[in-house]
């Protein structure tokens, strides 16, 4: 995806002073020395002393101008210490503070810290149109950036919206031609190539890149931005003649005009590493990714959005070469810079949609593991699988642990009664989505909810903020918790993927069987494909509306037929309830076949912050 353009003014160009990265003491106010140090620079650059106005216009030249280099390191400080000058010196509203606001939100974006960036956005949004008006560049760059926001984290709805509205009002304002309104066609066009709308996508892009190349010039970054972008869309089409010689001319120009190392030059090198390995061309695109993977680990960091997307198709790589254990490898690596990233990420999400984001990117990843797992089954798969499958499960559920355990117990009256409603909306939403007909109106409404019950509890409860921390969970730890003669099992959905097409099918459910005690390599981690989750779903509508003992016998055969043989050697079974905590148990205890295990000796798993926890 092509990043969103932070296009300003840049009034003043001048040698940067040695101190000009140095942050903000305490990350609060801005530091008087450093804008002294920028003023005087300033004033033997022009011979004139600068006002507050241009100080702060010359500063958010210079961070939008760090951004565009990628040297995002470099102007985070210069843009927090640019927000404070402006706050401080112009007013929270003045026109350069709101560009400062916009930068420094746009610099979270691009590093993949969205949970810090979003209300940046809104609040900079919410202050252009009431100040500036809602047709002002200013207010519509900062509502495409808005929209750019809602893209990354697969959040089209909201997006779309956004995009037409900028389009059509720069093509009305500025001029279809202008490099704006060009930039928003450009990403109106990526929004529908990532939703498949791929007829309407390439007319968009083809007007995009002909008027860029005629106005901006045939290696403008603006340009070649769009130049991949149709490439992209031709390699998602099957259409890798006409991909290949855009990407390798996006890259080599953006080589040359942006430099190795830019992160617009490794989407390039990646970019073409797929196109390769699709074509099968596995010598060709190993050594590409591994460039890219090691240069993002360098400029971006090793959890940031776009290297983590390189490690996962390195390993996936891999598979498709039959180099398993390389994979594996690669893919605990990833695990845990996920789970680290999570974190990061939920200590500053608000939104309960922009978590919910976060949590389907990562079960991308997860639908990986277990697919690679099920295809080539052996010990240090299956190792893998039940550990990414256990800690995520417990990442999810740990934060309705404790917001359930801060209903009961906290002594402030308002964090319980918010711990109170958050669980039960939660529990709502679930209803909502497995039901084989979601009301779409109610999911949005119980997350409209969430989001607010989210913010409110954060701010209230720091124990709330802090549950990520107990993320080391693994099978062995569950293992020795488990009685003599019983075991665990565990339920969860998952999309099956296909290493040859890059495809993933539609939801299935997975069962992950761990006994109390194994000697075998694997400890006797057993995994299922229990089949689509559709008929699933419906079986289960049918149970609740009848009640029937026929009803039952279909679900149950439907989720453990092919399980009663594996069930039936442990005197006790645990399940984990988080993704079946929808079915009533005791209306199809009676319907398993073998009558093997009486479900009263079954029991169910809570996550706590404790660890793995049991109730009979």
């Amino acid at each position: 995806m092509k990043l969103p353009g932070f296009t300003l003014l840049l009034l003043f160009l001048f040698t940067l002073p040695t101190s000009l990265a140095a942050p903000a003491e305490g990350g609060k106010g801005y530091d008087a020395a450093f804008i002294e140090e920028v003023k005087q620079a300033i004033q033997r650059k022009t011979g004139q002393e600068p006002n507050d106005e241009e100080i702060a216009n010359a500063l958010n030249g210079i961070t939008v101008g760090l951004l565009d280099d990628g040297k995002y390191a470099e102007a985070e400080p210069i843009a927090r210490q640019i927000l404070a000058f402006g706050e401080t010196r112009l007013g929270p509203e003045h026109p350069g503070t709101l560009t400062s606001l916009n930068n420094l939100a746009g610099l979270y974006l691009v590093q993949g810290r969205y949970g810090g960036a979003e209300p940046l956005f809104r609040s900079a949004l919410g202050s252009q149109e009431r100040v500036l008006g809602p047709e002002h560049p200013s207010t519509l760059m900062s509502l495409n950036n808005l929209a750019s926001l809602y893209q990354g984290q697969g959040r089209h709805g909201e997006a779309e919206p956004l995009y037409q509205r900028v389009l059509a009002t720069q093509e009305r304002v500025l001029g279809a031609e202008h490099p704006h309104a060009l930039a928003s066609l450009n990403n109106l066009a990526e929004l529908y190539r990532a939703q498949g709308r791929y007829q309407e996508a390439e007319p968009l892009y083809q007007r995009a890149l002909a008027t860029q190349e005629r106005v901006l010039g045939k290696e403008h970054p603006d340009t070649l931005g769009s130049l991949n972008n149709l490439a992209l869309l031709y390699d998602a089409q099957g259409r890798h003649g006409e991909a290949e010689p855009l990407y390798r001319r996006a890259l080599e120009a953006r080589e040359r005009v942006l430099g190795k190392e830019h992160p617009n030059t490794l989407t390039s090198v990646n970019n073409l590493a797929g196109l390769y390995e699709s074509q099968g061309h596995y010598q060709e695109a190993e050594p590409l990714y591994q460039r890219a993977l090691a240069a993002r680990e360098r400029v971006l960091g090793a959890t940031h959005p776009d290297t983590l997307a390189t490690r996962l198709n390195l390993a996936g790589l891999h598979i498709e070469r039959g180099a398993i254990p390389k994979a594996v490898e690669s893919l605990r690596a990833m695990d845990g810079h996920l789970r680290r990233f999570m974190g990061d990420q939920l200590a500053t999400t608000r939104a309960e949609s922009t978590r919910r984001g976060w949590l389907f990117s990562k079960s991308t990843f997860q639908d990986v593991v277990f697919s690679l797992a099920l295809e080539h089954p052996s010990p240090e798969t299956r190792r893998l699988a039940a550990d990414v499958l256990l800690r995520w499960k417990r990442l999810a559920g740990a934060g309705e642990a404790l917001a359930a355990r801060l209903a009961r117990t906290s002594d402030d009256l308002e964090i319980r009664a918010l711990a109170e409603e958050l669980a039960s909306t939660r529990a709502a939403l679930s209803h909502q989505m497995n039901l084989p007909k979601p009301d779409k109106g109610a999911i949005a409404t119980h997350l409209a909810r969430l989001e607010e019950l989210e913010v409110e509890l954060a701010g209230l409860s720091e124990e709330f903020q802090g549950h990520l921390e107990e993320r080391a969970l693994d099978w062995r730890a569950v293992r020795k918790r488990l009685p003599a003669g019983s075991a665990l099992l565990s339920l969860r959905l998952f999309r099956p993927f296909d290493f040859k097409t890059h495809k993933f099918g539609e939801p299935h459910w997975l069962a992950m069987l761990l006994p109390a005690a194994d000697a075998s390599e694997d400890g006797g981690i057993a995994l299922h494909d229990l089949g689509p989750a559709r008929p699933v779903a419906e079986a289960l509508a049918r149970l609740r509306a009848t009640g029937s003992k026929q009803d039952a016998q279909a679900l149950h055969a439907l989720l453990f037929g092919e399980l009663d043989g594996a069930l039936a050697g442990y005197e006790r079974l645990y399940l984990a309830p988080r993704m079946v905590r929808w079915i009533s148990w005791p209306s199809i205890a009676w319907s398993s076949p073998t009558g093997a295990i009486g479900w009263s000796a079954r029991c169910s798993t809570r996550s706590g912050r404790g660890g793995i926890s049991w109730r009979t």
